[in-house]
């Protein structure tokens, strides 16, 4: 038999973070154990309550990890124990598992399955198998119970043979779809076509009115870009940015020799999105064969003096960390005297896009800090 576990927790360091909460599924999708675990030490999580949802005041009333210990163990006694990545919860819950039988890791092994050089998220996997979800992510017993479908998926032949008929039968009705709006269209526009063509040889040629005759490369959208190259020897695109560039009164170079030097193409700045979106073009180079905007080198003193944390920022020496006020808090640094620090740069958060500040913290400030959270944690245990 086999139980399947998920932690909810207050951050990824087992060192710092504390569990939050606990989830156990049996192999029927039946609840073992769901249960909301209270902090021993933190008291605030906001960068993982962003992801999860779970707030300091839904565990304020929940036992603590210690109190529920004894279910744990009864869970997994003598169980194969499935984890979807076994060594991040296995820190987390340290002893509480050696009763178990086995423990399994399913992103290893759905990993390995599909032939990945890179991790596989859980939610990947789920979409792949193509599990739907009951209620929403990152909680402990729903994400426990895709894990759960992923191990199915992974060890029954039928699993599979399922999923595969699904998706042949989702495929199929795109397919189809797609044939029935193609021809739809095409049917409208023969349609169409018919219809004008019919009503100019009754106006033309039975009513003998002056109606002017459309040229045929009016209905023949596929032709333009070859008259564009035809004519103006640009394509379309090329034509486009020309266009747009000399209407904003900027110039337009036909030629590279033409380009002063403090103009440069886009691949010339560094590759951070937010600076590339934030450039300003300043001229555009199109010729026959290609054609890109161009920005004045002087853009990046701009963005400097706009951004002066995101971009002049050198890394940190060598025993000097910098962390978010997230951590500090974490490691009991008070809100006002986070507010008395200068922070050194400023980073982004590639999954919602927001930024926040970094604040330098000497190797032996941050030792202490962590030394305290750890002994705290160590004595009420």
């Amino acid at each position: 038999m086999a139980v399947v576990l998920d932690l909810e927790t207050t951050g990824l360091d087992p060192e710092i973070d504390e569990v939050l909460e606990v989830g156990i599924v049996g192999t029927a999708s039946d609840i073992v154990l769901s249960s909301l675990v209270r902090p021993r030490v933190l008291t605030d999580w906001d960068d993982a309550q962003m992801i999860h949802g779970i707030s300091p005041e839904d565990v304020a009333g929940a036992p603590l990890l210690s109190e529920i210990a004894d279910q744990i163990r009864d869970a997994v006694a003598g169980e194969v124990v499935v984890i979807f990545n076994r060594q991040f919860d296995t820190d987390f819950l340290g002893d509480l598992l050696d009763g178990a039988a086995e423990v399994r890791c399913a992103m290893l092994e759905f990993t390995e399955y599909r032939g990945s050089t890179r991790w596989i998220s859980l939610a990947r996997a789920a979409e792949y198998i193509l599990f739907e979800w009951p209620n929403a992510q990152h909680r402990a017993v729903t994400d426990a119970c895709a894990t759960l479908a992923v191990w199915r998926y992974l060890h029954d032949p039928e699993e599979r043979q399922r999923v595969t008929t699904q998706k042949k039968a989702i495929a199929d009705q795109n397919t189809a779809d797609r044939y029935n709006r193609d021809y739809y269209w095409l049917k409208t526009m023969r349609d169409q076509q018919m219809g004008f063509r019919q009503s100019e040889i009754i106006r033309r040629f039975w009513l003998r009115s002056g109606a002017n005759i459309r040229h045929w490369t009016s209905v023949c959208s596929s032709a333009a870009e070859e008259y564009a190259e035809l004519f103006y020897g640009q394509s379309l695109s090329s034509l486009e940015l020309s266009d747009r560039t000399s209407a904003a009164g900027l110039p337009v170079f036909t030629k590279k020799a033409q380009i002063p030097d403090r103009l440069k193409p886009i691949s010339f700045f560094p590759a951070r999105s937010w600076l590339r979106a934030e450039l300003q073009f300043a001229g555009a180079f199109c010729s026959k064969k290609s054609a890109y905007e161009l920005y004045d080198v002087s853009e990046l003193e701009r963005l400097r003096a706009k951004h002066p944390l995101r971009v002049s920022v050198s890394p940190p020496q060598r025993g000097v960390y910098w962390v978010p006020k997230s951590q500090l808090k974490k490691a009991g640094v008070s809100a006002k005297r986070i507010d008395q620090l200068e922070p050194v740069a400023e980073v982004q958060n590639r999954i919602y896009n927001n930024w926040y500040l970094l604040y330098e913290v000497s190797a032996t400030v941050n030792a202490d800090l962590l030394s305290k959270i750890k002994k705290l944690k160590n004595d009420q245990t």
